[in-house]
């Protein structure tokens, strides 16, 4: 059986005396949900990129301690950054797009408000925002990475075009409809950074995707067939993944453990 991961995150991790705590949530999926008991081997992540082996060595009433036994260097992470901006579609796909996005390994994901979005904010508030996040938490304990990806705050589709390109992304796409003139998918030799923007349920109103392409995205396509937007987005994180080097049969290439983001 593999091992039970668990978050650990600031003052949880003592390394310079080989221990780490859990409390809170983590805790209680620990003690009360597994039912794990001393000498159950575990492992842990930070959420930045950071892991490590151990075992439980004490279950208290409000938290874990685990003896560290070493250091979970497995080559997980990709090495290639990809955002991926989606317009929002409604909750459970949305849902599914930060899962399926985060087990191919994007690095983050920002929630768009277009024009024919269906879903808004309730008084100025998005209140699934913290949902959203935990489904990437999540999985990312499922799928075995020490990073979980970023969900950003929702922004509208002007705000996101005139911002500076994001991370100097070397590659910045967005998915278009109907048209094979206008490329597929693809990735500057090298690139080690891209973002795909995906459109919503409606599709890109003319306008939309005429400010895009203004604003240096590229074109792209992926086939004849209308694919649903939530579709769409895991697709193209697949493929962009794949271009990159990083759903070979070895998997892919593995960023340092202190590479910068």
């Amino acid at each position: 059986m593999s091992e039970r991961r668990f978050l650990v995150t600031g003052e949880g991790l003592d390394e310079a005396r080989g221990v780490a705590w859990l409390a809170g949530e983590e805790h209680h999926h620990l003690a009360r949900v597994l039912r794990l008991k001393a000498g159950d081997a575990v492992s842990t992540f930070d959420g930045k990129g950071r892991g490590h082996h151990g075992v439980v060595e004490i279950v208290e009433k409000e938290r874990t301690r685990i003896r560290i036994t070493g250091e979970d260097d497995a080559p997980v992470e990709p090495l290639f950054h990809l955002i991926l901006a989606q317009a929002i579609p409604h909750h459970e796909k949305m849902e599914w797009v930060i899962q399926k996005g985060t087990e191919l390994g994007v690095a983050r994901i920002i929630p768009v408000v277009t024009a024919r979005s269906v879903v808004r904010p309730r008084d100025g508030r998005w209140e699934r925002l913290e949902r959203w996040r935990r489904v990437a938490l999540e999985a990312a304990r499922q799928c075995g990475r020490r990073r979980v990806p970023e969900v950003s705050e929702p922004v509208a589709l002007d705000a996101l075009l005139a911002a500076p390109a994001e991370g100097n992304a070397e590659a910045r796409m967005i998915l278009l409809e109907r048209d094979s003139s206008r490329g597929t998918l693809q990735l500057p030799p090298g690139a080690r950074r891209g973002l795909a923007l995906v459109g919503p349920e409606g599709g890109w109103t003319d306008e939309e995707a005429g400010a895009a392409l203004d604003s240096g995205f590229t074109p792209a396509y992926l086939g004849a067939r209308v694919l649903r937007a939530e579709t769409a987005g895991v697709a193209a994180a697949a493929i962009l993944m794949y271009l990159a080097g990083e759903l070979s049969p070895q998997g892919g290439p593995a960023a340092p453990k202190d590479a910068a983001r």
